[in-house]
């Protein structure tokens, strides 16, 4: 779908896919796949923060829940309802995979459940999506987690290795 009043049409996930508005505001919604606006533009894929830009890096409905950015650049969760299913309190948030998504708050990295609530070890530097373990760092290394916060596989990777 190709239609001027939007800058960015991303890819279709779970039915919707986010659109961007024409203009220098970022405003973000979704549409369905009939191009019609069922979460309005009210919510941000971008905002600059003292100075320095943050992006919503996975615009995309994971699990029923999508997170997108209020206005001062604070991350949460939508469901496809419009509802607010995590509040916006966070500096980054990543999808959700097997029940869990990893948000960060403070500089650190956690893990929260669709309700926001913590399930899993904190304190990381950075971590990412649930397979059956979830990678995260510490310092320059790696390790995996499973879903309960148990460290299965040491900070031992280099993630210079990884991630050049």
């Amino acid at each position: 779908m190709k239609d001027s009043k939007y800058s960015f049409i991303g890819e279709y996930h779970e039915g919707l896919a986010l659109v961007r508005e024409s203009g220098s505001e970022h405003r973000a919604g979704f549409i369905n796949e009939a191009g019609e606006i069922v979460i309005p533009l009210k919510y941000y894929d971008r905002v600059n923060v003292g100075g320095r830009e943050r992006f919503v890096h996975f615009p995309f409905f994971s699990e029923g829940l999508a997170a997108l950015m209020d206005a001062n650049g604070n991350f949460g969760y939508i469901d496809k309802e419009n509802h607010v299913a995590v509040p916006f309190r966070y500096e980054d948030a990543r999808p959700f995979s097997c029940g869990m998504a990893a948000v960060k708050r403070g500089g650190k990295y956690f893990y929260i459940n669709k309700t926001g609530e913590e399930t899993a070890s904190s304190g990381y530097d950075w971590a990412g999506e649930f397979g059956k373990l979830a990678p995260v760092r510490q310092g320059d290394k790696l390790g995996f987690i499973n879903p309960r916060g148990d460290l299965i596989v040491p900070f031992i990777i280099d993630s210079k290795i990884m991630f050049p």
